[in-house]
């Protein structure tokens, strides 16, 4: 079926506003992933610090966390 070239046009807009979406959207996840990723690497360190300096618990939020001024 033939259609206008503005229908046309305003289909790319809307695929291109789509897209900025998606990659918004991806973008968002994808932080997501890498901030838990960060938190596992982070915790399994501090259940091997623990266990190596013989502890049989911890204050995951206080424990080995490094200090930033």
């Amino acid at each position: 079926m033939k259609f206008p070239i503005e229908w046309h046009e305003n289909c790319l807009k809307n695929m291109k506003a789509n897209l900025d979406n998606e990659q918004k959207i991806l973008k968002d996840q994808q932080e997501r992933v890498n901030r838990r990723i960060g938190d596992i690497l982070f915790l399994e360190n501090q259940l091997e610090c623990a266990k190596a300096d013989g502890k049989d618990g911890f204050d995951a939020y206080k424990y080995k966390k490094i200090k930033v001024n």
